[in-house]
């Protein structure tokens, strides 16, 4: 794991660290890695402030002063060997420039069930990176990170909507149930498909309704960890087991954390 072209600073920035931790609430096996980005000051510029994007790409030599600043962000994997940064966006940011955790944040390992919840925890630091020393007065910290379960990121539809639509699954549970928060002005609608990309049992005009197609699904709305998709006759996808389908979500103003097949 490194960093790569579409990472700002590219010659100045490097991972120090990135404890792994495999998921236990999934109902197969998922690794996440918490990584500590650390961003390289220019010790030519005597301020130490961050190289511009306007500075020429150089090898790394002279330049290159090991001080710097340093968040954590999330990369995942399904194998815990290819790994992938779905979101590039600081996962454990910095805190205030003169607060305890303004120039450095570490992710500690291992995450804390607690009911609803998962409790991670960091340690922090005011000063950047090779900026301590004996004279210089600095302070540090660790923190708590509460979040959501199965909230780590999220698919979000754009207050005027949105769709997408997941590659071939096979799954096992007689219920799909959604991690989805449309607090009161949002929703989200499921639509099944089968591997052409048709609805499975779509609606063609009049009075049964048996499928699995948009027109037949009921929107949820507001904020849950584990709400059941329901369409108009049924709630039960257990038929479907073992057979390969694609999910078509559609929503407006609505977070997607997860979906997952369950038999409630």
């Amino acid at each position: 794991m490194e960093a790569d072209e579409q990472d700002p600073f590219l010659v100045y920035t490097d991972i120090n660290d990135a404890p792994v931790v495999q998921y236990p609430w999934a109902d197969d096996s998922y690794y996440f890695a918490f990584p500590s980005f650390y961003r390289h000051y220019d010790q030519d510029k005597r301020s130490l402030e961050p190289c511009s994007y306007e500075d020429p790409v150089r090898s790394v030599g002279s330049n290159r002063h090991n001080t710097g600043v340093k968040d954590v962000q999330l990369a995942v994997s399904a194998d815990g060997i290819n790994w992938e940064r779905p979101d590039r966006k600081p996962y454990i940011p910095l805190g205030l420039e003169t607060e305890w955790d303004g120039g450095m944040t570490y992710a500690g390992l291992g995450m804390i069930r607690k009911d609803k919840e998962v409790w991670m925890y960091y340690s922090g630091t005011q000063c950047r990176h090779g900026t301590a020393d004996s004279s210089q007065q600095t302070y540090g910290g660790i923190g708590r990170m509460v979040q959501r379960l199965d909230g780590f990121v999220s698919a979000d539809f754009d207050y005027t909507g949105g769709q997408f639509t997941t590659p071939l699954i096979k799954f096992s549970g007689s219920q799909l149930q959604l991690n989805v928060d449309g607090s009161a002005l949002g929703e989200i609608s499921v639509e099944l498909r089968d591997e052409r990309g048709i609805p499975i049992g779509a609606y063609h005009r009049g009075p049964k309704y048996e499928g699995y197609s948009m027109a037949e699904s009921i929107p949820i709305d507001r904020n849950h960890l584990a709400a059941p998709v329901r369409w108009l006759k049924h709630d039960n996808v257990g038929d479907l087991i073992g057979r390969p389908v694609r999910l078509h979500f559609k929503g407006r103003a609505v977070k997607l954390y997860a979906f997952q097949f369950k038999n409630p």
